[in-house]
């Protein structure tokens, strides 16, 4: 009696790695609550005020312009709620969405293979999946692209039906947070549940058709219906503007084949410039080799080969479909959708090969790839600590957080935000342009326009600048950041005035006139480094 007692109360092995797991991952990814590598006063001031916006009761898209889905902005509303509008609470939002993913790669992998191999997995996850260093948003859709991995390998093993629900819900998400691969997500989940169904011979029963039918009928026409709400009372030049899908809206476009070329010599740049990648490179392939080998040999048993093949079908075809953008673009960080799934296969792999291998050389697989992660994470931590000086920190209390940036573009928004809130009386506020939007969050004062960026790409017409100039005017605005990015010769930037909103551009040289300069206007202006900020206030106010 007293031993059924005790094996009742036995937990799983899996739930010790799991928990194993999440308490690494925790002190992996500690540092990225209170340090951020770059920040930008474009994209991430974007991000940072879209959320504010949502807590002033703005609508996303209406009230200003958004080029995401709708829903990241509401979420981070919720951290802004809880800990104050601050980047660091960004950064706790963003620091709970990294978790649950990798959290979702060890439960994927665990569905079908050794708790072990999903740590590694897992652990590697939040190492080495490159994050999209521009935005706050895209995180939370490779949160829902892990959850459907983890729904399709959960599918390979049991066929559960609970599973096609679940997994049509993160497509649904996904589409709420970019909208082309919560599409592309549905295809692979259709065409991945078709396949599998095939393999193991499943009715094709009354529940199966109304998820097919959800999947293709319903859940497209409800995307649309969501997105049509949110825009239907723009005129189509800001649709396009928030949703640039066309060539025409994009500054960069390419051939598949012109994108491959780049893709490979990416791949080297990154094995010549870290040999930890180096290795992983190796290993995936002598892996991949080893595999063949397995299999031409029928060292697998007939089940292992089924499940394999299964399961790098489905993954396969996940990754490929999550490199259509960077297929249609060549834009090098495009193809980071398609890491997640990618390295969840590389590690099925590992498993696959490892059973075959002596348990010495097994052992000493897995150590090297515990070393490279130890090895860059001591790196994140080193990072992060040497980063916290006074010349690093963003300061205010919309602030709050360490960066990486160069200590003069530190100090240039330092300065700009301290003399725009010198300057203007508490209920005035300001125009900037062309997509400096962080000094709107970090003074606390909103945009005057719902346009807050102003590139050649954007393609804003005459009319949209008629409209632009009016909110100034209505609004009274007398002063005016203008940044050294208004005349770049960045593809698709161009030259305020000139290549761009021309009305604008008369507008401000007939009205301002500059009266304080801050940081760097020697150097070519970048995205995150030599920032210079120019303020314009109105004539007639001087």
């Amino acid at each position: 009696m007293k031993s059924q007692q005790n094996n009742d109360f036995k937990i799983s092995p899996r739930y010790i790695f799991l928990l194993m797991t999440i308490a690494v991952g925790i002190l992996i990814l500690w540092p990225g609550l209170n340090f951020q590598d770059l920040l930008s006063t474009g994209d991430h001031g974007r991000d940072l005020e879209a959320s504010q916006e949502v807590l002033r009761g703005k609508i996303v898209y209406q009230d200003y312009w958004w080029v995401y889905g709708p829903l990241m902005p509401y979420y981070y509303a919720v951290f802004y709620k809880l800990f104050g509008a601050s980047i660091h609470s960004i950064l706790i939002g963003k620091f709970f969405i990294k978790l649950a993913a990798g959290i979702f790669c060890f439960l994927a992998v665990a569905s079908l293979y050794s708790p072990l191999t999903a740590m590694m997995t897992a652990l590697w996850f939040w190492t080495f999946d490159q994050d999209f260093f521009f935005t706050y948003s895209h995180i939370g859709g490779i949160l829902m692209v892990t959850a459907v991995v983890w729904c399709l390998l959960r599918y390979v093993h049991k066929q559960n039906r609970s599973t096609l629900w679940q997994a049509l819900a993160f497509c649904l998400v996904l589409a709420l947070i970019k909208v082309n691969f919560g599409l592309s997500s549905l295809a692979v989940v259709v065409a991945s549940i078709f396949y599998v169904d095939r393999v193991n011979r499943v009715a094709f029963d009354a529940q199966k058709k109304l998820f097919y039918f959800c999947a293709l009928f319903l859940f497209p026409i409800a995307v649309f219906l969501i997105y049509y709400q949110f825009l239907k009372p723009l005129p189509m030049y800001e649709i396009r503007q928030c949703l640039p899908y066309s060539n025409a809206d994009q500054p960069y476009n390419t051939t598949p084949w012109g994108a491959m070329m780049g893709f490979v010599q990416i791949l080297w740049s990154e094995a010549k410039r870290s040999s930890v990648l180096l290795i992983f490179y190796v290993l995936s392939l002598l892996c991949f080799i080893q595999t063949i080998i397995l299999w031409v040999t029928n060292t697998l048993t007939a089940k292992q080969k089924t499940t394999l093949k299964v399961v790098a079908i489905v993954l396969g075809m996940y990754t490929l479909a999550n490199f259509h953008e960077f297929l249609k673009s060549g834009v090098w960080y495009r193809w980071f959708w398609a890491q997640p799934p990618l390295i969840v296969l590389s590690f099925i792999l590992f498993e696959t090969v490892g059973t075959h291998l002596h348990k010495i050389i097994r052992t000493l697989l897995w150590s090297v790839i515990g070393l490279m992660i130890g090895i860059m994470t001591i790196q994140f931590w080193q990072t992060a600590i040497r980063n916290q000086t006074a010349s690093q920190f963003i300061e205010g209390n919309h602030g709050k957080v360490y960066v990486g940036n160069q200590p003069q573009w530190v100090a240039t928004v330092n300065e700009t935000t301290k003399y725009l809130n010198t300057i203007l009386k508490p209920e005035e506020t300001f125009f900037a342009l062309p997509y400096d939007i962080l000094y709107y969050y970090l003074t606390d004062r909103p945009s005057p326009s719902r346009q807050t960026i102003f590139f050649e790409h954007i393609n804003i017409p005459p009319q949209q600048e008629v409209k632009i100039i009016k909110e100034i005017e209505d609004k009274k605005i007398n002063t005016i950041v203008l940044s050294n990015r208004y005349m770049s010769p960045e593809q698709g930037l161009g030259v305020l005035g000139t290549t761009y909103c021309p009305v604008i551009g008369n507008y401000i040289n007939d009205n301002f006139a500059p009266v304080a300069r801050f940081g760097d206007w020697k150097h070519m202006p970048g995205w995150g480094w030599s920032h210079g900020t120019m303020i314009l206030k109105r004539k007639s106010s001087l």
